[in-house]
């Protein structure tokens, strides 16, 4: 049974289009997810979620999103990650409905995660560059913006959620 509602994930999708646009801007130009914007997001979790969801349900998910903090904390520790992606991915944990839609999520991780680098690529190598130059993404070798491709599966899970 989801405890994501479609009224509930339409009511999330409120704060997060914005917020997910934002972080996948700010990234693609700066190579960076602010403090503020992780904690507005995590605010947004809470704030709509005690209206939306069951309390105990939003304990649980916040349970959750500090375990993946640690486990994120890690892998940035080991250079896997940036330490905004980091905390950005514990913040938007809470919003996925982990026992129903835990291979939904992966899936949509997955397949942004490959989408967004292809077409970062390739508009980099069609000179997309020339529309934003002053992004950081363009000419930062081997890394990529891993907010990019986080606020497109967040999005598109909750859009998910929203309509079924």
């Amino acid at each position: 049974m989801n405890v994501l509602t479609p009224f509930a994930a339409q009511m999330f999708l409120v704060p997060m289009v914005p917020l997910c646009l934002f972080v996948m801007w700010d990234d693609l130009a700066h190579l960076r997810i602010r403090n503020t914007v992780v904690l507005i997001t995590l605010g947004s979790f809470v704030a709509v979620g005690l209206w939306v969801l069951p309390w105990t349900y939003v304990a649980v998910q916040l349970a959750i999103a500090a375990a993946v903090l640690v486990f994120t904390f890690g892998l940035f520790a080991a250079g896997v990650m940036g330490g905004g992606d980091a905390k950005y991915i514990a913040a938007i944990v809470p919003f996925i409905d982990w026992k129903p839609d835990w291979a939904l999520a992966v899936i949509l991780f997955c397949a942004s995660t490959v989408g967004c680098l292809v077409l970062h690529r390739v508009a980099r190598a069609l000179g997309a560059a020339r529309l934003a130059p002053n992004w950081a993404s363009w000419t930062s070798g081997k890394r990529f913006p891993l907010g990019f491709p986080l606020g497109v599966m967040m999005l598109a899970y909750l859009g998910i959620a929203a309509l079924s």
